[in-house]
């Protein structure tokens, strides 16, 4: 088993710049896309920092702290700021997901800010694992994302590799998780808040630690989902992942109120169809590689036509 875990550290924010790119077509569009952005959310009636790009970071802005002081810190400069909208992310994530099939047909979100990718048995097709990350990582690029990209035999040494490891792009051969598991922080087990303060109480920080432990005295002491994710990581157990499934073509109809005996309303109806379709398409940023007309007749059999594309388009 191969799969890949991509990691998009900056997710939310991404998500916004290529809004702001949308949005903005005047010639200030390169200037409003280097402004600082800060995404907030309302908690206790208080505006806090919910993400926030890699410049504020650099400034001092934190997760957690108030707009007003995140502001603060940025007075020098005007600043992107929108409410976080975490729904929308999510939905978001579904929709990359859905277009990451074109590597795998096994693709599932892995909220709030990655994918997992099953790619057992495409090799043949993709060719070599380090080329079909880099192309990932590359057409993610293209596309306005940060991205890290990891393949392992499990998908709990990939996610772990992907968020904790220095490499943006690694991959893990077969047999060689406990090594590369082992230098990372318990972190990357992804274990709850409480199991891993309790591991903290006792000055264990890193994965080796426990690795040299008896597997009764973890059984013993800490809850069972230790022992579970690092089975998971290690491939002594298995992960079921909930992969998106194959939408149904996009599809534009209209029923006219009675019969329609004049070629030009015909025509005129189709064209109109045909720019409603590829609307749909353009927000899904799909291409269309096959396109069919079905006229349906109450007095007939219906009549049908289709074109063939060489590429997917959307013109």
């Amino acid at each position: 088993m191969r799969v890949v875990s991509v990691y998009l550290p900056m997710w939310s924010i991404d998500l916004v710049r290529r809004r702001t790119r949308r949005r903005t077509a005047d010639g200030s569009r390169r200037e409003r896309l280097a402004w600082p952005v800060l995404l907030y959310a309302v908690q206790h009636n208080v505006q806090t920092i919910a993400h926030c790009c890699s410049r504020s970071a650099e400034a001092g802005v934190e997760p957690g702290m108030t707009l007003a002081h995140a502001r603060a810190l940025l007075t020098d400069e005007p600043c992107l700021i929108e409410p976080a909208d975490p729904a929308c992310d999510e939905r978001s994530l579904r929709s990359l997901a859905a277009w990451a099939m074109r590597y795998s047909p096994i693709v599932a979100p892995d909220p709030p800010d990655g994918l997992f990718i099953d790619i057992t048995g495409s090799q043949p097709l993709l060719g070599p694992e380090p080329a079909l990350l880099r192309r990932m990582m590359r057409e993610l690029n293209r596309a306005g994302f940060q991205v890290r990209v990891v393949s392992a035999s499990t998908f709990g040494c990939a996610w772990a590799m992907a968020r904790f490891a220095q490499a943006r792009l690694a991959v893990v051969q077969p047999g060689g998780e406990r090594a590369a598991l082992e230098a990372l922080p318990i972190e990357a087990l992804r274990l709850e808040a409480e199991a891993i303060a309790a591991l903290h109480e006792i000055e264990i920080v890193r994965i080796s630690s426990l690795l040299d432990l008896p597997r009764h005295d973890l059984a013993a002491g800490f809850a069972q989902e230790l022992l579970v994710r690092l089975d998971q990581a290690r491939g002594a157990a298995g992960q079921a992942i909930d992969p998106v499934r194959s939408n149904s073509p996009p599809c534009a109809s209209r029923e006219f109120d009675g019969p329609a005996m004049q070629i030009q309303a015909i025509e005129i109806t189709v064209r109109e169809l045909l720019e409603e379709l590829c609307a749909d398409v353009r927000r899904m940023e799909r291409g269309i590689c096959r396109l069919e007309l079905r006229l349906r007749r109450i007095n007939a059999a219906p009549e049908e036509a289709a074109i063939a594309l060489s590429q997917p388009s959307r013109n």
